[in-house]
């Protein structure tokens, strides 16, 4: 199992002008490889591949000095990022250029046209904020000192890192990070290990993931704090008063920090309750029946954007994922087409109602009127994923009743994103 531990860094004064001096040489190389693939493609129409743009690695080098003074893997890992980006390109033209014949076999509304995907862009000043050593297991480039209990880096000498949890299995890579605030972390990407698993306790559930409730079962439900929508108005004053300063200007960028860093304290205070969340579900469940197929990025792009966003359902569903692997649970991904609007109740025969309760995206409360349940939208929703995942077992969760759903998986793997 793979797992990531970040920890924040403290650098020196001069190590933090080190730093900066690395990810600004490091930018400049990402912009001329970038030119380098557009000209290539725009004049000779020829596709430059990583290992074309890593043999030209050397001959940088020898002619720039400063490049020959950084680590050869640090210029490496900015030509593997760009051919990372490449790729993902290439991916999300392929299924764009389907939904576009889908979209002229409707009618072709200009409205309703798919956006098409972009490439890499160039970086502006100060936009690469992060370099990764890539054969940390040999303490190359990078490595924990376990003595002084700081991390050496190339070219910057022993950070001052505080652990505040020891990290377990083998370090691949050490990954360095400077955010837009100001706050630096060191990352290390760690290989086998270990799992905790908890006890067993017998029970399934469903979690339904929303915007009103960030996660729903059928016996408890998870609101969702809003936490950017607590912090609008701050967000909005601060926005105006970087708006009315000289852009450039030191004031500009001290108004420009003091926005991320609010932003950085909703983003932390989020992924705080969501880790909270998933951990009380991991303990209480031992299988967990997520959507399979909900469709995020649509969500993301239509009048409940920003509710979308802030309730950050692709990250929780991802925490929730990585705990129950860590926990030795089982996830299950059923389809969640229809779970709102079909029954989760059990019939007085033991059987499971399949009702079908039509209801608009008001009706919050399921009624059905062939069993008589009565109980939230979205705990509903709950029920029907634990049922199409796991059916109903006598002796485990609701009682009777046939076995429903795809039969039981061992795929733990995270959501596709």
């Amino acid at each position: 199992m793979q797992r990531s531990y970040k920890y924040r860094a403290f650098p020196k004064r001069a190590q933090v002008g080190d730093s900066d001096r690395i990810r600004w040489l490091l930018r400049d190389l990402w912009n001329a490889a970038l030119q380098q693939r557009k000209e290539a493609w725009s004049r000779q129409h020829k596709t430059l591949t990583r290992k074309d743009q890593e043999s030209e690695l050397v001959a940088l080098r020898t002619e720039c000095p400063e490049y020959a003074a950084l680590h050869f893997h640090l210029l490496q890992d900015v030509i593997t990022r760009l051919d990372r980006g490449y790729q993902q390109f290439f991916e999300r033209l392929e299924v764009w250029r389907a939904k576009l014949v889908a979209w002229r076999s409707k009618g072709s509304d200009p409205k309703k046209k798919p956006p098409s995907p972009g490439p890499p862009r160039f970086k502006g000043k100060w936009r690469y904020r992060s370099f990764t050593f890539k054969d940390a297991a040999h303490r190359n480039g990078a490595a924990y000192n376990p003595e002084s209990g700081r991390v050496r880096i190339h070219g910057m000498g022993e950070v001052r890192i505080f652990l505040h949890r020891p990290w377990e299995g083998d370090i691949k890579q050490i990954q360095y990070v400077t955010t837009a605030f100001g706050h630096h972390y060191v990352v290390f990407s760690c290989d086998n290990v270990p799992v905790h698993p908890l006890p067993p306790t017998g029970e399934d559930a469903g979690v339904d993931v929303g915007v009103g409730d960030l996660a729903a079962t059928e016996e408890e439900l998870f609101p969702n704090p809003r936490f950017l929508k607590k912090v609008e108005k701050r967000l909005a004053n601060g926005q105006r008063r970087r708006k009315r300063k000289v852009i450039g200007s030191n004031r500009w960028r001290k108004a420009g920090m003091a926005n991320a860093r609010q932003h950085a304290r909703v983003a932390n205070a989020r992924r705080d309750y969501q880790h909270k969340v998933a951990r009380k579900i991991v303990e209480k469940y031992d299988r967990i029946a997520i959507e399979g197929d909900l469709n995020i990025v649509g969500m993301a792009r239509g009048f409940l954007a920003k509710s979308v966003h802030d309730a950050a359902m692709a990250q929780f569903l991802q925490i929730l994922v990585a705990k129950a692997e860590s926990a030795g649970r089982e996830i299950a991904k059923p389809t969640a087409r229809g779970s709102s609007q079909e029954c989760s109740g059990i019939l007085p025969d033991g059987s499971r109602c399949k009702a079908i309760v039509p209801k608009t995206l008001r009706d919050r409360i399921h009624c059905c009127p062939e069993c008589g349940t009565v109980k939230n939208r979205d705990q509903n929703s709950g029920g029907v994923l634990k049922h199409r995942a796991f059916g109903c077992r006598p002796g485990r969760g609701l009682r009777g009743g046939a076995v429903l759903g795809p039969p039981r998986s061992n795929k733990t793997g995270p959501p596709s994103s």
